[in-house]
């Protein structure tokens, strides 16, 4: 469904599946190796973007991946573009697709705030929610990027790498600060280009050189009327 534009997947006998290798490294090699870029991550908002809008007939909601990890997303450098791979894990059926898709870029967020060093992690987190660009769903992860607490942490040790949990925090709260703020910047940038000025399609006659006589005194008595 997904990537069936250049690749297959199929069964093969009733407990085998089999799919074409996709080409490219994933995100998390990426990360480790140092060398995740801009263009990787909205790359990989793209593709989230793309995939959330899949209809699933099991979840009879649009599509989401449930483990949306950096691990989980390959790049392909010679046609600039994010795929995901791994669909063994699923969300709950009765989570709304928000939640899910919000949970989505959280799991891939979580990398980046865990592994990214300063001040890449987040330039590259924005990045990969501008090419996302999904007002609704950052909406729905603003709730997700509360702080946990108690025994929630163990799970999120886990999907930070145990990372230091002061650094996860204060990352987090970041986070979710410039999330809101991206929203309102989105909203103010959407109204400003609806009321931007178009250029006239209305010609007219002119001729090279200084102004007319006429001319400079229209604008002369413009100017004495003004003042």
């Amino acid at each position: 469904m997904l990537n069936g534009d250049r690749f297959r997947g199929w069964t093969s006998g009733e407990k085998t599946v089999c799919a074409d290798k996709l080409p490219g490294q994933s995100l998390w090699d990426h990360l480790g190796q140092g060398t995740l870029t801009r263009q990787i991550v909205e790359a990989a908002g793209h593709e989230f973007r793309r995939a959330h809008a899949f209809w699933s007939k099991e979840f009879r909601q649009p599509w989401s991946h449930g483990d949306a990890g950096t691990n989980n997303v390959i790049y392909n450098s010679k046609s600039d573009r994010a795929r995901f791979i791994d669909f063994e894990i699923i969300h709950e059926k009765s989570l709304p697709t928000k939640s899910r898709h919000a949970d989505d870029l959280l799991v891939f967020l979580l990398d980046l705030i865990a592994v990214a060093p300063n001040p890449q992690w987040l330039a590259l987190s924005l990045a990969f929610l501008y090419a996302y660009d999904n007002a609704a769903v950052i909406s729905e992860l603003e709730h997700q990027l509360a702080l946990p607490t108690g025994m929630a942490w163990i799970w999120w040790g886990a999907r930070t790498s145990f990372a230091n949990p002061a650094k996860v925090k204060r990352r987090l709260e970041r986070l979710r600060d410039l999330a809101a703020h991206l929203q309102h910047y989105r909203a103010f940038a959407a109204k400003r280009t609806r009321h931007k000025r178009r250029a006239s399609m209305t010609c007219h006659m002119t001729t090279p050189g200084m102004p007319s006589a006429s001319s400079r005194t229209r604008a002369i008595k413009a100017s004495v009327i003004a003042r």
